[in-house]
């Protein structure tokens, strides 16, 4: 199975004060208060594993994601419209998922488009860009590249199986009239990463955020970040540019 290494943005252990919870400010805040109260810190050379060798044995109750075939009747620029986004496309993914895990409804609950441009990601602060710090977040996700061969900023997902609770640190998500609570991710040895090489825009990576239904080590969240492949394309044709849908079912 192919290996490639990465950096990658973690969460730093202890960094936050022991009687706070961490939090970080989504708007822009008051002089005497921080945007958020912890650091995190770049881990190199982590390893990443390719699991298109392993597509076939894949599953969404073992390690966390599986990879599925989804053609779309709309073009790369059709996904530039919303109207076509969410009536086509999202209904798409609905019927997709509905006859492939057996739910009875299924619920778009969101979709983002995230386009890498000119600065990187980090630079970006992840809006609209491809998110380059590694965290969880809730129900289920579909992602696909709107353009491909992706070679450039794929989405490394942590095998649920390799997480431990003590991995992951709830987190204050703070807008100015809302709170939302997702989870950062401190760096252990023994977490194992995936990637998929060359990810086609037929071809969807399905994985849970949450499962409240799993017990024992294995922990239910499933942690993940955007990373550059070392020595990865500037052409614009070949930049990463995604679509990205949470899902809801029952």
């Amino acid at each position: 199975m192919a290996v490639t290494t990465a950096s990658m943005v973690f969460l730093k252990r202890d960094s936050w004060p022991s009687n706070e919870k961490p939090y970080v400010l989504l708007y822009p805040p008051s002089d005497d208060l921080s945007q958020s109260n912890y650091t995190d810190e770049p881990v190199d050379d982590i390893p990443i594993h390719d699991m298109r060798p392993l597509i076939d044995e894949l599953s969404l109750d073992r390690e966390g994601f599986m990879v599925g075939k989804l053609d779309s009747r709309l073009s790369y620029t059709d996904f530039a419209n919303e109207t076509k986004l969410r009536s086509v496309y999202a209904d798409e993914v609905r019927r997709y998922l509905l006859n492939l895990l057996g739910a009875r409804p299924a619920y778009i609950h969101e979709c983002v488009i995230r386009q890498r441009g000119d600065r990187t990601p980090r630079e970006n602060n992840g809006h609209g860009q491809p998110v380059s710090y590694v965290h969880t977040d809730y129900t289920k996700h579909v992602w696909k590249p709107l353009r491909g061969p992706l070679k450039d900023w794929p989405l490394a997902i942590c095998d649920l199986q390799s997480l431990r609770q003590s991995d992951l640190h709830p987190l204050d998500e703070v807008h100015r009239h809302d709170v939302l609570e997702s989870h950062l991710v401190t760096y252990r040895p023994g977490q194992k990463w995936y990637y998929l090489s060359e990810q086609d825009p037929s071809e969807v990576l399905i994985f849970k955020s949450v499962d409240s239904c799993v017990k024992g080590e294995g922990e239910s969240n499933m942690a993940r970040s955007n990373y550059r492949i070392r020595g990865s394309t500037t052409d614009d044709d070949c930049k990463c540019h995604m679509a990205r849908f949470q899902i809801r079912d029952t």
